[in-house]
């Protein structure tokens, strides 16, 4: 095999690695959920069943919460104490994994929350329509404006991603930059007293000037190269492929490394081809052994759908889902569409609250990211005050994991309507809400920076980005946000305009 490309070599090589992990042994049943399973026993689950080297204490206290998330009848303290004491023994733990996937579901459990596309559309809104575009010309602006919004708000966040907005204030106060209208300070007296540490220097306010790349970028280019190379015809199997031809495993986390490995034992078994069933088969690479399968992961691969459809809030939800689907269920997925949606609009929609209802028209009425959204717009539009907006997302969903869809989705959906179309109030509000920081600013910078225009973004924020991008990804290691921002308009006058 003759590789030249770094990035290729890379990747073929952690491909290498993971189907190495991969063996087929056990089989599968059905469980309380059609997406998931409870024993080993069908074609999919019997290719990529594989022998993990670490032990599954951890990743099943994760399965065990978001089994009775998603309504099964669990024991959540019982479990958890079985997950201990099975102490690291590969057999005991895979036997407890599937005797939970085999538990019914609560019968009081109020939600609906399908993983297939049709039954997710049986419970949409009525389409509100598209969205009417600004002229072509300004249109140059506003996808210009998306792009940079999003390298803005990458930027903002990495330094605290992670963080709560008592440890995010006590770090701007004691640097004297409180209210919070600006990028993360380099240096605060919060070090010394303390004892907080950024988690990175690169882009704080005094070494900023090129955004690395992460997958808050790195997934937004790399759905540019799907364009690129599919058009719009690609299904989730075709984007598991340029998954495993283009990304390093090592630059995936949680959903989408787990996704990453499963799929890679699935393409290998059928020698890189797709099977007649594939859509079925594809299923298990978001589902098996995958308990961040309703985290954040495919809500910050949005962006490029709603560039793409710009004005079709209804198109880039639909494509969304596809993207989505290779990595989540239920509101994963619902996360990814809802804000593909919101970006797809906010390129002509004029009214903040009408975005918000526009996006929330695109998912399924029946579940928890919803009713999460639902309850977030209607508490801003009755509460200004930042810190009451953000004390009441933390006391309805503060239950959920820091990179959960749920309460990130609900912090973008409040940044928006909390901004009233001004770029720097929503994306400071998003900082200041803290969670997955460099994600959620990343999606506000997108929303806002297509709904304002780059012309509009203050200049403390987007003077001192560099125009220059190493997306770490092959054919874009040597590029620009204006050229990316370029081609993306040319993707919309082929498939949204």
């Amino acid at each position: 095999m003759n590789i030249k490309h770094p990035i290729a070599l890379a990747a073929c090589c952690c491909l290498l690695l993971a189907l190495t992990a991969c063996n087929t042994k056990g089989g599968d049943a059905s469980g309380g959920d059609s997406s998931q399973t409870s024993a080993p026993t069908d074609e999919a689950e019997t290719i990529i069943q594989r022998d993990p080297d670490i032990s599954r204490n951890a990743w099943l206290e994760e399965e065990i919460e978001q089994l009775w998330q998603e309504g099964y009848d669990i024991d959540v303290t019982a479990y958890k104490s079985k997950a201990a004491m099975a102490n690291g023994d590969k057999t005991e733990e895979e036997k407890l994994y599937y005797e939970m996937l085999a538990l019914p579901m609560r019968a009081d459990y109020p939600y609906k929350e399908p993983s297939d596309y049709e039954s997710i559309m049986e419970q949409v809104s009525p389409s509100m329509g598209f969205v009417e575009n600004p002229s072509n010309s300004e249109m140059d602006d506003r996808f210009y404006g998306a792009w940079l919004g999003r390298f803005i708000g990458s930027a903002l966040g990495m330094p605290i991603e992670m963080w709560m907005p008592e440890k995010i204030r006590t770090w701007y106060e004691k640097a004297d930059a409180w209210p919070l209208d600006n990028y993360v300070p380099t240096t605060s007296r919060a070090a010394q007293e303390d004892g907080i540490q950024l988690n990175s220097l690169t882009t704080t306010l005094d070494n900023i000037h090129e955004v690395p790349s992460d997958d808050d970028t790195r997934y937004t280019v790399l759905n540019l190269q799907v364009l690129r190379l599919y058009n719009i015809t690609w299904d989730t199997w075709d984007l598991g492929s340029i998954w495993l031809w283009s990304l390093p495993f090592r630059m995936l986390c949680t959903a989408e490394r787990t996704a990453y490995l499963n799929f890679a034992c699935l393409d290998d078994n059928y020698m890189g081809g797709k099977p007649a069933n594939y859509e079925t088969i594809v299923q298990k690479s978001a589902t098996y052994m995958n308990p961040y399968r309703e985290w954040i992961g495919a809500q910050i691969r949005a962006d490029i759908w709603g560039y793409a459809f710009a004005g079709d809030p209804r198109g880039a939800a639909k494509i969304a889902y596809k993207d989505a689907a290779l990595t989540h269920v239920k509101n994963g997925i619902y996360g990814e569409m809802y804000i593909a949606a919101m970006i797809a609009a906010s390129f002509g929609e004029k009214d903040v609250e009408k975005l918000v209802e526009r996006a929330m028209a695109e998912i399924p009425q029946q579940t928890r990211l919803y009713e999460a959204v639902t309850k977030t717009r209607d508490f801003v539009k009755e509460n200004k005050n930042p810190d009451e907006i953000i004390s009441f997302i933390r006391e309805n969903w503060g239950n959920y994991n820091v990179i959960h869809t749920i309460p990130n989705a609900a912090i973008c959906t409040a940044a928006v309507l909390y901004g009233e179309g001004d770029f720097e109030k929503a994306l400071t509000f998003t900082a200041m809400a803290g969670h997955d920081t460099d994600c959620n600013c990343a999606t506000v910078g997108s929303i806002m920076g297509a709904y304002c225009g780059a012309e509009k973004i203050p200049g403390k924020w987007k003077n001192v980005i560099s125009d220059h991008f190493n997306a770490q990804i092959s054919g874009f290691e040597d590029t620009s946000i204006t050229a990316l921002a370029r081609e993306t308009k040319l993707q919309w006058e082929i498939y949204g305009e």
